[in-house]
């Protein structure tokens, strides 16, 4: 074969296939070894007739032949290479070819073939295929059935397709025809993207279940226990309505599936971790005749149970699983119930063990025990390790670990003669040198694990060991090595410092670290620096072994490095610097930790490499730098937040990365903005005065906008976060979550009117109910509802009763602006406080008013407004004796109201008892008089009489801006209260009263009688002097109005006529 041509070879391949022959396989072996040499002259309609005989010629002929074939397949270097090269020479030519040929060499050579594209020029060619297959409405010309099986083909091919692709597939091809896919279509398609590491669209997930829902009565057994376990791999659910109906269905039926089956219901209603808001949702009316999962479980066990005891029952790996989904749940079973699953147990270990690799289900039986909150009998405990001693000279370093952690927590100590013969193996395969460095890791952390502390001699010879081992080490297996040394070390000296005998002091000294182990552990971890500075950083961070290895002589390492690095070891080593120095980086204590200049130097570092790092290592980065609270400056906020949230790199993130990204966005620009803040206030008290009071004002109110208007937490890049966290805020962790609601709430202080999409905000409306005590644990009790009704959000009436239950309970320890605070937000919230509760809050309050400022102060008076509670006369005797200082961010209207209440009102008050009114008129500024209306002019005047006239004055100005807008109401107002203020022209110019006496003019028509009889006797008190044509407009207008001599207009038209023309 090896000289023919390609047009030869293709008629027999064909011939042989058509004849339906199986040939040999060393014939196989040289027709592929011919057609690889011959593939640039094969055709697209060749390579499909290769592929497809291939695929045949390899299809096992019988079940018994399946394992020896496919590994003549694995095996055949020749085939191999034939199909990558046809692989290669395909994507080459893939505009030869129809979207549903390009489909079928993927699935053949994936799901048939079972061929691996191991070699970049092969994975390349798949993604290039890939590519192919998006443009246009290719996806849309492939059947469901072809796009599971493509999504199928690439996790066995091994190649990542990304998440834009995936997208495509969902909702090009699969989201408009989701009522032709068959359950068992759906749970291939969940498993794929499961395998994938990728999350089912909600829309196709939602959109399914949704079609599913008015079908589910014909479905079979084995189609609802597919489906439940494609969710269950996805770990994905449903929206509540749909969850719910599907497991009110299915629970009826448990009683006719098989054990098989209700194991691996199980097995899925412990990976999904199902909530009752996930089944029955927040609203009774959805609850109705839907089974909360705990009701769903017990009816499952119920079923499972007698299929599970005897010896015809479950084996030990099955019951492994079950128990082990137990304790995923937190379900407790009964003992009763648990002793009975049980019995026969000891059989069954004594046959597991007894067959090979069956040590592992011993294994995994006794770590299903050990997350069980009750205790298993304890005859089956003890049956467990006497099978143990049986096995332990099979069973690895990893499992081992895995015994020792459960009989830890089974308060189990392991047997002398087990333990004994462990440790006399392990050291005789690190001595031999037939174990690696990452089996003597495992067997360092299984003692650790399990706090056995073996003797001086035997660590210290074991450690000798492993120290001819770690050049060879990786640095998780070096992390691993130096954490449990350092552990069994420190316990070992505990142990002997505790012992009086003089032996135990000589043993002591055996347990100190040996320095040449040390010093090469140093060694090899800082040689370690461009695969993983995180791991070397966990190494430095060991006790025991910590000041050997300081972490400033690594950091300089890594800094002379940085070239050298590649970015995954940059962004390492930016997280593992910032968990260790923390958000103090400016502090002695971090300058101790890196060199000066060395955070400096990362943060160039990753702006250099910005247009070129993966998107996870960007957000990484800026999460390390605002978790050290370094502010790389302004610029690079801006040039980072370009790169990072186009939509092409939002969609590579997952919402836990592109949450924290932008919460480190925030974060660095309020420490930008706070010490460009501080900057310009010591540059400015630095400075001469040469500017007045006003334009100072002006300036800082000005920058202020700017800062504003120019940040970069924009609405939009809220929006980007709003669609990636769109039915995905479940995934998010309690500290995500938080970050989640200071980064809503820094959108709200940028633009006001700023909301969280709804779909995000009924999600986390549902995540803090259901995990608001763990979120709390973080931000406290009154962060959250705080943060909570400033979003709009609405927690579950439980949550929200526990949290103001507790709030109450800590009123005395209280800070007074959380006090202010969670009053405020657990009134928005819609909890509503008893009579004797409110007073007990006034009464504290008021115990703390000194200690509050204006902004809280408002929000209390507003708590209080909303539940129709008066402040007490003590809580008015204690606001009046408030410092002016602590007042100045109280508005003008809430202010003076005050004040009112306070002169008027049960306590009687005179002006000169309330401390902070003077100085408080005294420091209101032009910007705060804009919302001050006539009437609350008036309440000033009865209150404190007269205030400044500079006070009048700037706010007569600012009044003046707006009279071509004012209403008839505050037009009225405007003069009434000047007026009122004193009847001498020294409190508003003569320009000021022409100006305010044309306004009027203009809005003749619109005044009532009632209002030019005010304005009226305010200009006559006001000594104004009108002119002779302003006289006659307004006399003309009030006498159209005389039906009779004694009514308004006639009062104003007496004021007017007395008035003395200028």
């Amino acid at each position: 074969m090896s000289g023919s041509s390609s047009s030869v070879l293709m008629r027999l391949v064909r011939g042989v296939a058509a004849a339906e022959a199986q040939p040999a396989p060393e014939w196989l072996s040289e027709m592929a070894s011919a057609l690889s040499r011959q593939l640039r002259q094969l055709s697209a309609a060749d390579s499909l007739a290769v592929v497809e005989a291939f695929s045949g010629w390899y299809a096992a002929p019988a079940a018994a032949q399946q394992q020896q074939q496919q590994q003549q397949q694995q095996g055949d270097p020749q085939l191999q290479r034939l199909l990558g090269g046809l692989l290669v020479q395909t994507a080459a030519a893939s505009a030869t070819f129809k979207p549903q040929q390009l489909t079928h060499i993927l699935a053949t050579l994936g799901l048939q073939m079972g061929f691996s594209a191991a070699e970049p020029s092969q994975e390349s060619a798949v993604l290039q295929l890939l590519g192919e297959l998006s443009h246009e409405h290719n996806l849309a010309d492939l059947t469901t059935r072809q796009l599971v099986q493509l999504l199928q083909a690439l996790q066995v091919l091994g190649v990542a397709p990304g998440e834009g692709f995936v997208a495509a597939v969902q909702r090009e091809g699969l989201k408009p025809r989701l009522s032709q896919l068959k359950p068992q279509e759906f749970a291939d398609l969940a498993q794929a993207l499961a395998g994938l590491r990728v999350l089912m669209e909600y829309e196709v997930l939602d959109g399914y279940w949704s079609e599913l829902e008015g079908s589910l009565q014909k479905l079979a057994d084995a189609d609802r226990v597919a489906l439940l376990c494609s969710i269950g791999a996805l770990k994905q659910k449903p929206r509540a309505q749909l969850l719910g109906g599907f497991l009110a269905d299915l629970m009826p039926r448990l009683g006719g599936l098989s054990r098989g089956q209700l194991c691996e219901c199980l097995q899925a209603l412990a990976a999904l971790r199902l909530t009752k808001v996930d089944t029955q949702g927040v609203r009774a009316t959805t609850a109705q005749s839907i089974p909360a999962p705990s009701e769903f479980t017990s009816q499952l066990l119920k079923h499972l149970n007698p299929q599970l005891a005897g010896p015809d029952g479950a084996t030990a790996g099955e019951l492994a699983a079950v128990l082990g989904a137990l304790g995923q749940l937190g379900y407790t079973p009964d003992e009763a119930w648990l002793a009975q699953a049980l019995d026969g147990a000891a059989g069954k270990l004594r046959a597991a063990v007894a067959s090979p690799g069956g040590e592992q289900e011993l294994v995994s039986l006794l770590h299903a025990l050990s997350q069980l909150p009750v205790k298993a009998p304890s005859a089956v405990l003890t049956e467990v390790l006497s099978q143990l001693q049986t096995a332990v000279d099979r069973l690895t370093a990893v499992q081992i670990s895995g015994v020792m952690t459960a009989l830890k927590k089974l308060d189990m100590d392991p047997d002398d003669q087990l333990m004994g013969s462990y440790l006399e193996r392990a050291a005789a395969a690190a001595a031999a040198g037939t174990a690696s460095a990452k089996d003597m890791a495992a067997v360092l952390q299984s003692l650790a694990a399990a706090g056995v502390v073996p003797s001086g001699v035997w660590l210290r010879g074991f450690l000798a060991a492993v120290q001819q081992q770690l050049a060879a080490a990786d640095s998780q297996t070096l992390a691993a090595i130096c954490h449990a040394a350092a552990a069994l070390t420190a316990a070992g000296q505990a142990a002997s410092a505790s012992s009086s005998s003089s032996s135990s002091s000589r043993d002591s000294d055996s347990y100190s670290p040996d320095p040449r182990f040390v010093s090469e552990l140093a060694a090899v971890a800082t040689s370690r620096l461009g695969s993983s500075y995180m791991d070397a950083s966990r190494i430095l961070n060991s006790p025991d072994y910590k000041a050997p290895l300081n972490l400033s002589g690594l950091a300089d390492a890594a800094w002379g490095a940085w070239p050298q690095l590649s970015d995954a070891a940059v962004a390492d080593a930016a997280v593992a610097v910032a968990v260790l120095v923390g958000p103090s980086s400016s502090s002695s204590s971090s300058s101790s930790i890196v060199p000066p200049g060395w955070m400096e130097a990362l943060a160039e570092q990753v702006h250099s490499r910005l247009s070129r790092m993966h998107p996870q290592q960007r957000c990484r980065c800026i999460w390390a730098l605002a978790a050290a609270g370094h502010n790389p400056g302004r610029q690079w906020l801006a040039d980072f937040a370009a790169a990072a949230f186009t939509r092409e790199a939002a969609a590579q993130l997952q919402p836990g990365d592109l949450s924290d990204a932008v919460w480190a966005l925030y974060s660095l620009e309020q420490l930008d903005n706070a010490e460009s803040s501080s900057a310009a206030t010591a540059a400015a008290a630095a400075a001469a005065a040469a500017a007045s009071n006003e334009q100072q004002q002006s300036d800082s109110s000005s920058s202020s906008s700017s800062s504003s208007s120019s940040s970069l937490l924009t609405v939009q890049l809220m929006q980007l976060l709003g669609r990636k966290l769109d039915r995905r805020v479940p995934e998010l962790q309690a500290l995500q979550v938080l970050r989640l609601l200071l980064l809503a709430e820094g959108a709200l202080d940028v633009v006001p009117s700023y909301s969280l999409p709804k779909g995000v905000a009924d999600q986390l409306s549902q995540v803090l109910s259901a995990r608001a005590a763990v979120v709390a644990e973080s931000t406290g009790v009154i962060g959250l509802v705080w943060a909570a009704a400033r979003l709009g959000l609405r927690l579950h009436i439980t949550t929200l009763d526990q949290f103001c239950k507790r709030m109450y309970a800590q009123l005395p320890g209280m800070a007074a602006a959380d006090m202010a605070r969670g009053f405020w937000a657990s009134e928005k919230l819609g909890y509503r406080w008893l009579p004797p509760q409110l007073a007990e809050f006034d009464r504290q309050a008021a115990l703390k008013l000194s200690d509050m400022t204006g902004p809280d102060v408002a929000l209390l008076l507003a708590g209080y407004k909303a539940h129709g509670h008066a402040p007490s006369v003590e809580w008015l005797q204690r606001f009046a004796e408030m410092p002016a200082a602590s007042l100045t961010q109280l508005s003008c209207d809430e202010a003076l109201q005050l004040a009112v209440q306070l002169a008027d009102g049960a306590v009687g008050l005179p002006a000169s008892r309330i401390t902070w009114l003077p100085d408080w008129a005294g420091s209101v500024s032009p910007q705060q008089l804009q919302d001050m209306t006539g009437p609350l002019l008036l309440g000033v005047t009865s209150v404190c009489g007269r205030p400044p006239a500079a006070w009048v004055l700037d706010w007569s100005a600012v009044a003046l801006e707006q009279l071509n807008q004012a209403n008839t109401d505050d037009l009225t107002a405007v003069a009434a209260g000047i007026a009122e203020l004193g009847s001498t022209s020294d409190l508003c110019s003569s320009s000021w009263l022409q100006q305010y006496s044309e306004a009027v003019r203009s809005s003749l028509t619109k005044l009532t009688e009632q209002q030019l009889e005010s304005i009226a006797y305010a200009l006559y008190r006001l000594r104004f002097a009108p002119s002779r044509e302003w006289v006659a407009v307004v006399v003309a207008d009030l006498q159209r109005r005389l039906p009779a001599t004694d009514n308004p207009a006639a009062r104003a038209l007496a004021y007017i006529q007395q008035l003395k023309c200028g």
